[in-house]
């Protein structure tokens, strides 16, 4: 970068990019636009006024004049009879509803397959008792096997979904799903211990496949505002299936024998996966870009490659609310998953019921599970809607009503009421799920969904083993009052998730800047100016005070651009949010198309980026060679290289400071300074050269020589 000023921009100005809060505003009033459905534009008078986000700071009133500007419309809580609410309810899901307009056969396809393959998974349970007396095996056997093949998921659940962000997830559906089936048909055939152990563990790794991309799925087939309802639509066909699965299950074991089970179940889930074949694969943010505003032809080209690996996960850590989340998962697994073994012990050991109740118990529990999942989901979109952050406020309430249930149960001797309130928990747990997941489909970006929705999985199996110790220690008293010690786990979650809350509308503009920097890149490419540099809504703190409000910047290959501003304005710590000197604190930083926002200075200079600080760039106790030479360290393999580079520099450039090779660098001049700080720049390939201050203290003659030999590097791509 020079100071070369760029040319004035006479053109009319253009309306500001608007608000998450007016997004959502508008999201929630006309669902049909985020869905890409064409609107007709109603006369300038009729039409709502949003105030934003900068008139709501101001006391700016809707017209422009001062005074209290109005928030956007909130929703009027109407006192409706039970009666009223059920048919809303009903309204909230109608199909029309929940896909805002788009096709419902997706959401209708992958929850089919979800209720198939959970039928499939959850009854071997039931199966087991009949394939022990034939196969021979032991309870340790089976709890070895299961152990086993849990660890394994969790280590591959971040892995898959590295693949699902880069291959067709719909082709992975089929392969996971039938896959799946066809193991489980294929333990129909078994006589063995080691062919039983053979086919689950196949069906495990195959089914694993199918984990990590129903949900991306559907957040790119559905806009955000319904992504409650989805989600909850979703989780209903897995819930629904630990219903009918092992009903199946038992009723073939019961009539035929437990192979034929295998053989109903394996064969239904293997047919269930050739329903992926029929769904087009969507294109991975084109519903997050579309309730950004941008345009539905635009939205649907397809985004540039995402990150590696590492580059990945170091993203998905980067994003405070993802980051909380993952802390608060162990608490969840204890209180989730080990929840449902824990309460049938107590159903057995306190209050000596008989199995057959235990069982309409837990069936019941399931039924809660399913109506705590339809209540919740148009409670999340409303949520949403208005205040995304509130969602995770309302699940750090939920489990407060956890802990207070646990005490009242703990201290129950009374059947009638220790049995509501174990139908009750899982209906209020059942709420959490999809409202999680919905808030983690806003604030990860696209491009990075499959990955960033799997990187719980190692915070779940540090919650398995928290959950193997309490559950030891919960067996081992017949003290109900035992029950208490999972109130601090408990009282832990909803503390993350409260604390979590408070960063999901800052997330949220840090995964649509990232969309939007992605979509700008491909922008430039079809227009011929390819962009080297894009940066969107980009803010930095330093300690807690924000320099940069909400900045966009672009650079050009091969473009001279010059930042203009007063002392203080944020100029330099821009160029510190490029270079990684500074983390910027939201909105996307791309290069060359590749995402940098959270990339360590080294790796950023490694990608060619180097910025030449303003005042004193050099090392003033070294000589000028040893500056020069101590600039080649990205380049030190490649002496040749080098040696041409510092003849250039020396001879081409800069002939002042040949004759002072083995000077201090301190005693240079002004001008000599800044011309062996651009020397070192040139040495480094720089891909962005970032040069702050180039005219600080210099003569005009030096400046204007120095921008003559910038342009002609320019000239000559270097």
């Amino acid at each position: 970068m020079s100071t070369t000023r760029p040319p004035r921009d006479t053109s009319p100005p253009q309306p500001a990019e608007p608000s998450m809060r007016e997004d959502l505003w508008r999201a929630a009033h006309h669902p049909g636009t985020a869905a890409g459905a064409d609107v007709i534009e109603a006369p300038e008078a009729l039409r709502p006024v949003v105030p934003s986000d900068r008139e709501l700071e101001l006391g700016l009133a809707a017209d422009g004049h001062a005074g209290p500007a109005p928030a956007p419309a909130q929703p009027q809580r109407e006192k409706l009879s039970l009666r009223q609410r059920g048919r809303r309810l009903v309204h909230d899901y109608r199909p029309s509803e929940v896909t805002a307009g788009t096709s419902a056969v997706p959401l209708v396809v992958i929850s089919t397959i979800t209720l198939l393959d959970s039928m499939d998974a959850n009854g071997l349970g039931i199966l087991l008792p009949y394939m022990r007396k034939d196969l021979g095996f032991d309870i340790r056997f089976l709890a070895a096997m299961g152990q086993i093949l849990g660890i394994v998921s969790t280590i591959l659940a971040p892995l898959i979904g590295y693949m699902a962000d880069r291959v067709s997830r719909t082709k992975m559906g089929f392969i996971g799903v039938t896959g799946s089936g066809i193991a489980s048909f294929v333990t129909g055939l078994g006589s063995t211990r080691l062919h039983l152990a053979a086919t689950r563990t196949g069906s495990g790794i195959v089914s694993s496949l199918n984990n990590p991309i129903g949900l991306p799925l559907l957040a790119d087939y559905y806009p955000p505002q319904t992504r409650g309802r989805v989600f909850s639509f979703y989780f209903t066909g897995g819930q629904l299936g630990t219903i009918i699965g092992p009903l199946v299950a038992g009723a073939l074991a019961t009539v035929f024998s437990w192979r034929a089970a295998f053989f109903f179940l394996g064969g239904l889930s293997a047919l269930a996966g050739i329903g992926f074949l029929f769904l087009k694969e969507p294109v991975r943010g084109s519903m997050d870009r579309l309730s950004a505003g941008v345009s539905q032809e635009e939205a649907q080209k397809p985004p540039p490659p995402p990150p590696g690996l590492v580059e990945s996960w170091r993203a998905c850590a980067s994003i405070v609310t993802l980051r909380r989340l993952w802390y608060a998962e162990p608490f969840l697994t204890v209180g989730g998953s080990g929840l449902a073994i824990v309460l049938i012990v107590y159903q057995v050991d306190v209050f000596r019921l008989p199995a057959g109740v235990v069982a309409v118990v837990t069936a019941l529990g399931a039924v809660s599970g399913m109506i705590g999942l339809v209540v919740g989901g148009p409670m999340v979109d409303r949520f949403v809607a208005y205040r995304p952050g509130r969602v995770l406020t309302l699940l750090g309430a939920l489990l407060v009503i956890d802990i207070f249930l646990f005490i009242g149960l703990a201290f129950s001797r009374i059947v009638w009421i220790s049995l509501p309130i174990v139908l009750l928990l899982p209906g209020i747990n059942s709420i959490l799920i999809p409202a999680r997941t919905a808030i983690e489909t806003l604030v990860i970006p696209a491009r990075i969904r499959g990955i960033g929705l799997q990187t719980k999985a190692p915070w779940r199996l540090l919650g398995s083993l928290m959950f193997l110790g309490l559950l030891f220690l919960v067996d081992s008293s017949s003290d109900p009052i035992a029950l208490l010690v999972y109130l601090p786990l408990f009282l832990a979650g909803a503390l993350l998730h409260i604390a979590a809350g408070a960063g999901v509308e800052r997330d949220i503009r840090a995964a649509r800047a990232a969309d939007l920097a992605e979509q700008a890149g491909l922008q430039s490419q079809e227009s011929g100016r390819e962009a080297l540099l894009i940066c969107r809504d980009v803010d930095v703190h330093y300690e807690g005070v924000q320099i940069l409000f909400g900045v966009d910047f672009d650079v050009a290959q091969c473009e001279i651009v010059a930042l203009l501003g007063t002392n203080g304005a944020g100029k330099s710590t821009l160029l510190r949010a490029i270079s990684g000197l500074t983390e910027a604190s939201n909105g996307a930083i791309f290069l060359d198309g590749r995402d940098i926002t959270h990339v360590p200075p080294y790796e950023i200079a490694a990608r060619r980026v180097v910025q030449m600080p303003g005042g004193r760039g050099i090392f003033p106790t070294l000589s000028v060679a040893e500056n020069l030479r101590a600039a080649t360290w990205l380049s030190e393999d490649d002496e040749k290289f080098i040696e041409s580079q510092m003849t250039r520099i020396l001879e081409e450039f800069f002939p002042a400071l040949k004759a002072r090779l083995d000077e201090p660098a301190g005693a240079l001049s002004g001008g000599e300074q800044q011309m062996l700080a651009l020397g070192q720049a040139f040495l480094m390939r720089p891909r962005l050269l970032m040069i702050d201050e180039l005219s600080l203290g210099l003569a005009p003659g030096v400046v204007r020589q120095l921008v003559s030999i910038l342009k002609e590097l320019r000239e000559l791509g270097s």
